[in-house]
């Protein structure tokens, strides 16, 4: 489960900044930003009143007292409920403790020791990511697909994820198809529609894991699949409510349920966005779509989907229609990690076509080995299972393009 810990440095000195750029660049899941406070400035006036940052690095500048006085109104400000970390001169140890006493996490004296400010931000990490986990409260692992610009490849991405879950790790796996109106995971696989999802849309009240096993076809692999009707369903009728208990009744029959989402930001379709963990955004290196992508990491959370919850996915890399590079991208949506699947047109549309997964037509295929690679990601999240074994250095900075 990928947690993105946001970190906001207020710093005196170039060299400070350039320190805590360095370093925690190579921590994956940072989101850093540096603000500069000048000389007899204050550096609470550099945070907005309501602003909630996971981490505050706040570097003083060696009067004692007003230091101390600046401490406790960041913590006054902030409620507790962020860590802050203190860099200054050296100060005498009476200093530190009172720092100390009144919440500061750690006091690091001039020059700072990377090292150690890095570990103990791994630490803040694993923590949040223990947070989120308490948090979930259903019995299964629900992801959603959602495309952030229309055709960018959620379905295919989904149902195939989906396919290697139940068959390649033997998870119980539900494949529900939101997207209504133009759902096509049924016809991906090449499955004959009976009852579809509208049964339980628009009867929320009789929705338990027992009807909803009576709607669900069982795929080759093992997969089950609640399908979309195929056509133009009227969807303003959909009730609030519908879709969570749809969701959360699939979680008490199923370990794994991957939600593939349309690109429609309405009450019935946030509520599985909310409730995903994480949520896969799928995109590419187009202009349009990165516009698209970012203005979606920073309004969906506005509507209710946490921030760490989102993850982005490179659908199509390397693609020769590509219009930006993997570091563009990463720079323009403040990212160190993104998924990758690989483009391979000809293996999709043959899939696609035949109604089959894309292991099928190809699995020595590089977009084949990229979807095993993110269906084994999320299988690790769930089981707890490393991926691989790689080392120490490797585990903490690796990056994902």
């Amino acid at each position: 489960m990928l947690v993105t810990l946001n970190v906001v440095a207020l710093v005196q000195e170039d060299a400070t900044a350039d320190q805590l750029t360095e370093a925690l660049a190579r921590v994956q899941g940072i989101h850093l930003g540096i603000r500069h406070v000048a000389t007899g400035e204050r550096p609470r006036n550099q945070l907005a009143s309501d602003e909630q940052p996971d981490i505050i690095l706040l570097e003083l500048g060696g009067n004692e007292a007003e230091d101390l006085h600046e401490v406790e109104q960041i913590l006054h400000q902030t409620g507790g409920r962020v860590v802050v970390f203190v860099i200054c001169g050296q100060s005498d140890s009476f200093t530190v403790r009172r720092m100390l006493g009144l919440g500061v996490r750690r006091v690091y004296a001039r020059p700072l020791e990377v090292q150690g400010l890095v570990l103990d931000v791994i630490e803040c990490m694993s923590e949040k990511r223990s947070r989120v986990q308490r948090a979930r409260s259903h019995k299964g692992a629900l992801t959603a697909f959602v495309n952030a610009k229309g055709g960018s490849g959620a379905t295919t991405l989904a149902t195939n994820v989906a396919c290697t879950l139940a068959a390649r790790h033997k998870h119980k796996v539900a494949l529900i198809d939101l997207d209504v109106q133009f759902g096509a995971a049924a016809l991906g696989l090449d499955l004959r529609v009976g009852s579809d999802i509208t049964n339980a849309l628009f009867q929320p009240e009789r929705i338990d894991p027992l009807f909803l096993q009576a709607l669900m076809i069982e795929h080759a692999s093992g997969l089950h699949v609640l399908p979309a009707p195929g056509d133009l369903t009227e969807v303003d009728t959909i009730r609030p409510g519908a879709t969570s208990a749809l969701l959360q009744a699939a979680l008490d029959l199923y370990e794994v349920v991957i939600v593939d989402v349309p690109r429609l930001f309405v009450p019935w379709t946030l509520e599985a966005l909310r409730m995903a963990h994480p949520v896969l955004l799928v995109s590419q290196k187009s202009l349009v779509t990165i516009r698209d992508t970012k203005l979606l990491l920073e309004r969906l959370p506005l509507n209710g989907v946490p921030r760490e919850q989102i993850e982005v996915v490179n659908n199509r890399a390397q693609s020769r229609i590509a219009s930006l590079d993997i570091q563009a991208m990463k720079r323009t949506l403040k990212l160190e990690c993104i998924h990758r699947i690989t483009n391979d047109y000809a293996t999709a549309v043959a899939a696609q076509d035949r109604g089959v997964p894309v292991d099928q037509v190809n699995r020595r295929s590089a977009m084949t080995q990229d979807i095993e690679r993110l269906a084994a990601y999320l299988h690790s999240s769930l089981s707890g299972e490393q991926v691989r074994s790689p080392g120490l250095w490797d585990r903490l900075f690796r990056r994902r393009a």
